[in-house]
């Protein structure tokens, strides 16, 4: 009774700290979206990408701590899975632009070795949240696109199906929609499929500027970037849709990985 007693004053805590965070609803109202589902930019926002937080970051870590702890305890509803996963979610969200600033400025230092090293450890962190996310139905690309194609009444209406819900949380019209990532998803899937592979290109482009010397052209990385998205929306693949692997076992990993750099200071 005791131990059930400290954990659930832990879990009060943690609420407490999230009222008071990402719940506030202060500058920010709808929350704040992470860089990582921007279009590739040097920038620490991108259009429709809104990265500004209504409270300094390292002010949520004390309510991941304490859920941590308490999944360290035994806790393992699914209600405290699905929070868990969430909050982990956001840790590792809002430490994608500390990592971005930091490649962005090895780029401008022009050192090679420090870009390559800080844009691989981005590209690990979209893969981490994607191997978080896929432990949760409610965070998963698959089911989405799954339940479009449940609509059409044969293979053509099934594609037309798939391919509006890809346009919905993508670019919302076409290859030129001004609105691209209106609608933007952190879920397993969309993260691997679509962000880490945009991302992936660019940091490809600056490496190679950087091996070359030469600037990098951006409107024609614009132009071709267009050309990839529309590509995946027109694209059909069938990703997952049931859970793989376990929230709070992965969770826990994600913690130990990250607790330790996620306040570091630039």
């Amino acid at each position: 009774r005791n131990r059930y007693r400290s954990e659930n004053t832990d879990l009060l805590k943690a609420w407490d700290i999230l009222k008071h965070t990402v719940y506030n609803g202060q500058a920010i109202r709808d929350g704040a979206e992470s860089i990582i589902t921007g279009r590739p930019t040097f920038d620490s926002a991108a259009e429709w990408t809104r990265t500004r937080l209504n409270y300094p970051p390292k002010e949520l870590l004390p309510a991941w701590d304490l859920f941590i702890k308490a999944a360290a305890a035994g806790v393992n509803t699914d209600g405290f899975r699905y929070d868990l996963v969430d909050i982990s979610r956001q840790v590792l969200a809002n430490y994608a632009l500390p990592l971005q600033q930091r490649w962005v400025r090895a780029f401008r230092e022009k050192d090679s070795a420090a870009f390559l090293l800080y844009s691989r450890r981005y590209l690990a962190l979209i893969s981490d949240m994607d191997t978080l996310l896929a432990t949760r139905k409610d965070f998963m690309l698959g089911p989405w696109l799954a339940t479009a194609r449940s609509w059409g009444n044969n293979t053509a209406e099934q594609a037309l199906y798939e391919r509006n819900a890809r346009n919905l949380i993508t670019l919302w019209g076409d290859a030129n929609s001004p609105l691209h990532e209106y609608a933007n998803r952190q879920w397993s899937g969309l993260l691997n499929d679509f962000y880490k592979p945009r991302w992936a290109q660019f940091f490809d482009m600056l490496q190679h500027s950087l091996q070359t010397g030469t600037t990098p052209d951006l409107p024609a990385f614009d132009k071709q970037i267009r050309s990839w998205e529309w590509q995946w929306v027109n694209r059909q693949k069938a990703f997952p849709v049931t859970e793989q692997g376990n929230s709070i076992q992965t969770a826990r990993r994600l913690y130990d990985k990250y607790r330790p750099v996620v306040n570091d200071p630039l």
